[in-house]
């Protein structure tokens, strides 16, 4: 079915391609829709038929090129479960996007334009999900890296847009070519670029111990470290993190599957695709870790001090690829799988969230020049109550799930760094805090603003519906995505190389947010909001009013859930 979806995507965007002139905004959109709901639904049946009898298909399309020494470059795609399951999310997320950018955009004279890009960049974002070799794989990332310069340049008169994007350009072709040099040792050393095929030689990858480049250079840590190295970049891993901030200048439909389903994830797909070669190097293994532990901090810590709500997402974002790296470190691929389906949905939700955030207060983002839009639209307080609250995880909605995961699974395996859990507990308290001081400041504050978005604005019934939707959606995910990945054992031996390890956590076991650990944490983030406040918000004392109140709200439906 992703090949199918291939197809049927590739063709409607040719046609509209040719067609553009002829169609209406109206009729490009609705093209577009109705193929990605038909789309979505056959990729949710066949999530359910792989699940249930466990199996996978290969289609071989051509032979693409003979580079000699019996070594073919084909056009392959591979089906199976988790394929299908990152398709679906794609392709489902970009529905809810594309309605979202009809209304927003519905005034741009190049609106038909931008949801024309947006197909293409799914048409790409298939390939590097469904191919089944490097060289087709390739292809794709170069795809999504040059649709996404087209949609971050969308608005090219901007000269911020022009500087980003070359930004942009210039720190992903970094990654390319570590990607580059690591299909040309694969083709070096093993003679193939097919990822079932190298999977089955990773046995005699694994015993490559003697086998060196340059007499000192092993060949098992370097391909692991070029791998490493080549797909950080597009994870947005910290240090290597610029680029994603430069692309909240794409307008906000793009952002949002950005940083939800599609280009952030390109790289922990290859790295799935190809996770025995990060399992055959300990060095490898050991910068993801550290690496995933810098960016789960440092994206969180760094979020508390910015003023544009795109970036302040864009930092939350570095975040939690952070939290995925450190799943991948340690081998919990299940987790791993559903820390990206959850934050995906989540993310959408935020996205959504800001933009009518954005179009309420007349396309300002910094909040500093907000404040007191509850009153104004109760609406999207109430939104980003559950979006919110998503997003640190607390107890009962499904953000809390994947952060429980994570810290049970560094509790209970012999991770790199004695402590890491600190650290991530750290991050979590970061989380908290900006969420909070974000909802403050737009929300809750005194009116800092031009009079002018001091007024009741009319909100459509699709903007409505949608965010009623995925806040459903967000608050009950976790009840079907954990039932379908945990309960399958079978996974683990026909898509993973290692064993992986299964928690069966109930929701009363709430293991690491004991009471007395929450204390902690308000602790924590009143001493840090009270240095923040006589830094930067003049000495506004109504702020711990309205603190206080959340806290105890907080404390006393933990209290009351946790025993009851």
């Amino acid at each position: 079915m992703i090949l199918t979806s291939l197809i049927y995507l590739a063709v409607v965007s040719l046609y509209l391609f040719i067609n553009l002139m002829e169609l209406s905004y109206f009729g490009v959109f609705i093209i577009v829709i109705l193929n990605l709901f038909f789309c979505s639904i056959k990729l949710f049946w066949n999530i359910y038929m792989y699940w249930l009898y466990n199996y996978s298909e290969e289609y071989y399309i051509l032979n693409w090129v003979n580079l000699g020494n019996n070594i073919y470059i084909t056009i392959n795609f591979k089906e199976n479960l988790l394929n299908n399951i990152f398709s679906f999310i794609m392709i489902f997320g970009a529905i809810i996007v594309t309605t979202f950018v009809f209304f927003e955009m519905y005034n741009d004279k190049e609106g038909h334009s931008f949801i024309l890009l947006l197909n293409y960049f799914m048409v790409f974002m298939l390939i590097v999900i469904g191919s089944n070799n490097l060289i087709f794989f390739y292809l794709g990332w170069e795809g999504i890296s040059l649709t996404s310069y087209f949609l971050v340049n969308f608005w090219s008169e901007r000269v911020r847009s022009l500087k980003a994007v070359l930004k942009i350009f210039i720190i992903s072709k970094i990654g390319d070519f570590f990607i580059i040099l690591f299909i040309c040792l694969i083709i070096k050393f093993f003679g193939t670029v097919d990822f079932d095929h190298l999977l089955a030689t990773s046995l005699f990858l694994f015993n490559l111990n003697n086998l060196y480049i340059l007499n000192y250079i092993n060949i098992n840590e370097l391909l692991g470290i070029i791998l490493l190295l080549g797909s950080s970049i597009k994870s947005a891993q910290y240090g290597l993190h610029i680029w994603l901030l430069e692309a909240m200048e794409a307008p906000l439909g793009a952002s949002a599957l950005m940083h939800s389903s599609t280009l952030v994830i390109a790289g922990v797909i290859l790295l799935l695709k190809l996770s025995f070669i990060i399992e055959s190097s300990t060095y490898a293994q050991f910068f993801m870790f550290i690496l995933g532990l810098m960016s789960a901090t440092m994206g969180s810590l760094l979020a508390c001090f910015q003023y544009e709500l795109k970036v302040i997402l864009a930092y939350s974002t570095i975040s939690n690829m952070g939290y995925i790296f450190l799943l991948f470190s340690i081998g919990a691929y299940y987790e791993m799988v559903l820390v990206l389906i959850i934050h995906a949905f989540i993310k959408i939700y935020m996205f959504l969230i800001i933009g009518g955030i954005i179009y309420h207060c007349n396309g300002l983002q910094d909040i500093r020049w907000m404040g007191g839009i509850l009153i104004y639209n109760p609406f999207l307080w109430l939104n980003y109550i559950i979006g919110g609250i998503s997003l640190i995880g607390l107890p009962y909605l499904s953000g809390y799930y994947y952060k429980n995961y994570l810290l049970n699974i560094l509790i209970n395996s012999n991770n790199y760094l004695i402590g890491g859990e600190i650290v991530l507990l750290i991050s979590y308290f970061f989380t908290i805090f900006y969420v909070v001081r974000l909802g403050y400041l737009v929300f809750l504050t005194n009116k800092n603003g031009h009079k002018s978005i001091y007024k009741v604005k009319k909100i459509s019934i699709f903007y409505i519906v949608t965010l009623l939707f995925l806040s459903l959606v967000v608050s009950f995910l976790h009840i079907f995505w954990i039932n379908l990945l945990f309960t399958n054992n079978n996974i683990s031996t026909s898509i993973f190389f290692n064993s992986i390890n299964n928690y069966s956590i109930k929701i009363t076991e709430l293991t690491y947010l004991s009471a007395y650990l929450w204390v902690s944490v308000y602790i924590f983030i009143f001493i840090f909001i009270f240095i923040y406040m006589f830094i930067t918000l003049n000495h506004n004392y109504s702020f711990f009013k309205n603190l206080l109140f959340l806290t105890n709200l907080f404390f006393t439906l933990f209290i009351y859930f946790t025993l009851f």
